[in-house]
């Protein structure tokens, strides 16, 4: 993204630990001064592309920045669907918690539970061009974040 303009400042973050309970996650969206939160217009979590088309984890996403994808990925022709993915979370819920706007998008099939963090999780099994659709998916994505007010995703 660094040839492109923009709007809004974006930081782009790795977090550690999110199997243990969101420890890395949780320490980030809890440093952030609360005065300063209405200032985090979103939380765009890309997490496991790869397996399928990007999709969004509708228990732990913002029903507006969901709305926003599904509107990405009609625009790019590509089929969308959200769910929820029971006894699961990921990373954005640490913003959520902390009234940021966040939402989670994935691209994992049904079959997530047979390769994710198991001795299947191999680069062999990664199919590079989900991961492509997943990456111009998140461009598409952050390109309309950029273009809304901060007002747009919050309840």
């Amino acid at each position: 993204m660094k040839d492109f303009n923009t709007n809004k400042t974006y930081v782009f973050a790795a977090f550690g630990k999110e199997e243990l309970g969101l420890l890395g996650s949780d320490e980030i969206a809890r440093s952030i001064p609360k005065e300063k939160r209405i200032n985090y217009c979103a939380m765009a979590n890309f997490d496991s592309f790869g397996f399928t088309f990007p999709q969004v984890m509708r228990n732990i996403s913002d029903s507006k920045l969901t709305n926003l994808a599904k509107e990405v990925s009609s625009e790019l022709k590509i089929p969308f669907s959200d769910a929820s993915i029971e006894f699961t979370s990921s990373d954005s819920e640490s913003f959520r918690r902390q009234k940021i706007p966040a939402v989670s998008i994935h691209g994992l099939s049904d079959k997530w539970r047979d390769y994710l963090h198991d001795s299947n999780d191999k680069l062999e099994n990664v199919n590079t061009q989900s991961v492509y659709i997943g990456y111009r998916h998140a461009l598409n994505y952050l390109a309309k974040i950029d273009a809304s007010g901060c007002n747009a995703f919050r309840k």
